[in-house]
């Protein structure tokens, strides 16, 4: 019975599980050299490379749009000291559309004040 039950728990109990490596170096010592690794192994590096060189690039970009929005702010803040309005894109086209929108209206009561004051069909 005893060995029986020795024999089951082996049977059900998984085998040990080898080490993770701690480093990229460290699992290649363990493996096969040959064509397909080596090529992972440098496709495997390109890509890190490639990814801590995306990281620096982003990193770099954040901190100059954080410069550049405090200085932003510097200048929207002096030209509120000299009470001018700075306009958004959204109101900045509303400007240009209500503008469009008044010359065609001039034109119109050009147009009307220029048209024949008689009344009748023009054939």
């Amino acid at each position: 019975m005893m060995g029986s039950m020795r024999m089951l728990r082996r049977a059900l109990s998984t085998s040990a599980k080898p080490e993770y490596p701690s480093s990229f170096f460290s699992h290649l010592k363990n493996r096969k050299l040959n064509v397909f690794n080596i090529g992972m192994t440098v496709l495997t590096l390109s890509l890190s490379m490639q990814l801590v060189a995306m990281k620096q690039e982003k990193e770099a970009v954040v901190a100059e749009n954080n410069v550049l929005s405090k200085r932003i702010a510097k200048l929207e803040n002096r030209l509120a000291d000299f009470n001018v309005k700075v306009l958004t894109d959204e109101e900045e086209a509303a400007e240009k559309e209500a503008e469009a929108m008044r010359k065609l209206d001039q034109e119109l009561e050009e147009r009307a004040k220029n048209a024949p004051k008689k009344k009748g069909v023009m054939i």
